[in-house]
């Protein structure tokens, strides 16, 4: 059963890590190219927000790299911020809701797989069981002889001094 858990919790952070990944592509639609149309921005402000833009799409292109980077083997919880660096303060931050709410459940599934992990593994009680259990039953196999062998030598000085 615990293994069956384990190979259900590995599946499950190995999907977590390709739903990041494949909707990444999503993300990175905030890379779009924009166009002045006419007199409706003007020149200071259309640059700002190419900036902003060109900020946001560098971001998001070096969190595809590092995330592709990532194995779902090494077991580490992902922190962007750590990972990439601060995101850039631009609007109201709803672009990186979806982003956050993934990695999020990457790292869930990612801690629920290594307390399952840890679950399987044996205590320290359990190992020191294993490598003196074969030694003590031989003891005791020994001892449980050696009293029926007494007991025995007993019966027949009994039954020879009578």
């Amino acid at each position: 059963v615990a293994n069956a858990m384990l190979a259900s919790g590995q599946a499950r952070v190995s999907a977590s890590r390709d739903l990041i990944i494949s909707r990444l592509g999503v993300d990175l639609a905030i890379c779009s190219i924009l166009t002045r149309s006419g007199s409706l921005l003007l020149t200071e402000e259309f640059g700002r927000i190419r900036e902003d833009v060109d900020r946001r799409c560098a971001w998001f292109t070096k969190v595809g790299q590092k995330l592709e980077a990532i194995d779902a083997a090494n077991r580490t919880p992902i922190a962007l911020d750590k990972v990439v660096g601060v995101r850039p303060k631009i609007g109201d931050g709803s672009v990186y809701e979806s982003l956050d709410q993934r990695v999020s459940s990457y790292n869930a599934s990612l801690y629920r797989m290594v307390e399952i992990e840890q679950s399987t593994k044996p205590s320290l009680f359990e190992r020191l069981l294993q490598y003196f259990a074969p030694s003590i039953l031989a003891i005791a196999l020994a001892l449980r002889m050696t009293r029926v062998s007494w007991e025995i030598q007993v019966e027949r000085d009994k039954s020879d001094a009578s």
